[in-house]
């Protein structure tokens, strides 16, 4: 798999009109076991667990849409609001049944659809999305506030806001216990997979993202923005930080594929599919080209 990644790394690159040749990942086939939501369904799990898993990305996607409305005038108190309620129905489940608004009854309801399937991975899986709530309440302030942050302190807040650490928190199969995280060399797998998916993810955005304004909260948008690039030499300097990153990544999959315990060994093959799945995921989604490149850009990353 570790392979094939590399195989395949320049496809999605051309899709989105990159002319990187030395791109580690974009663009890949779909693994076996991924299809639709990529990274995130695996029917091996079965149907009920697979559902489960696409109503909470679909969750996610909702989520991250009414986040990007509430900064408008007229409604900048809403998503604050909503916040509150959501971490409410997280933390009282119980109490929140049949109550409230649509996003928060929907996330009562999937509380319980994890309770029921994950009963051992329902307070892991609770944390990690009360961060990713936090994570979109952070990108909100950002929007809202016109600020951009430095590329490091972007990329280390919006891991918690990529719907796939969520998911990877749940156990391959119902009733399992949720796997070797506690593993140093897993937990670093595992944010290096995190990280080029949400680097992919801004980049292919990117071009919506020129629409909207300057103050978008993305990847490309901090370079652009706290180090003074045009906008393309940003999308290239994006691009070869995500690379760097997916070496890593390669390299620790290799490293765990040696491993003895087939936990280990199952979560890296996981992570794999997980990453090849998004790529396979954004090719599908028909999702803007990026702009061409100026003269002067390409000039100063030829070394890309």
């Amino acid at each position: 798999m570790a392979a094939q990644l590399v195989e395949d790394s320049a496809r999605w690159a051309q899709d989105m009109g990159l002319t990187v040749l030395n791109t580690v990942i974009p663009g890949m086939t779909t693994a076996g076991g991924v299809s639709g939501l990529g990274p995130y369904l695996d029917y091996d799990a079965g149907a009920e667990a697979a559902q489960l898993t696409s109503d909470f990305v679909e969750w996610s996607f909702a989520l991250e849409a009414v986040s990007h409305r509430g900064t408008t005038r007229s409604r900048q108190e809403d998503f604050p609001i909503l916040v509150q309620r959501l971490l409410g129905a997280l933390q009282h489940p119980q109490a929140r049944m049949g109550a409230g608004d649509p996003l928060s009854r929907a996330l009562t309801d999937l509380w319980w659809r994890v309770e029921e399937l994950h009963p051992s991975a329902v307070h892991s899986w609770s944390a990690r999305v009360r961060n990713h709530i936090v994570a979109r309440w952070w990108e909100y302030q950002c929007r809202s506030r016109l600020s951009i942050p430095p590329f490091g302190h972007y990329v280390t807040r919006r891991r918690a806001g990529v719907a796939a650490l969520c998911v990877l928190t749940l156990p391959r199969h119902p009733g399992l216990h949720p796997g070797p995280w506690a593993v140093p060399t897993v937990r670093r797998l595992a944010l290096a997979a995190v990280d080029v998916i949400g680097l992919d993810h801004d980049v292919a955005l990117y071009p919506l993202s020129l629409r909207s304004g300057p103050f978008a909260a993305n990847a490309v948008n901090c370079i652009e923005m706290r180090e003074g690039h045009p906008w393309d030499v940003a999308v290239y300097q994006t691009v070869r930080r995500r690379d760097e990153i997916m070496v890593a990544f390669v390299k620790g999959c290799e490293l765990l594929a040696a491993e003895n315990d087939t936990a280990v060994r199952s979560l890296s093959l996981r992570l794999q599919d997980c990453v090849s799945g998004h790529i396979a995921w954004l090719r599908r989604t028909g999702l803007p080209r990026l702009p061409v490149r100026n003269q002067r850009a390409a000039q100063a990353s030829d070394d890309w």
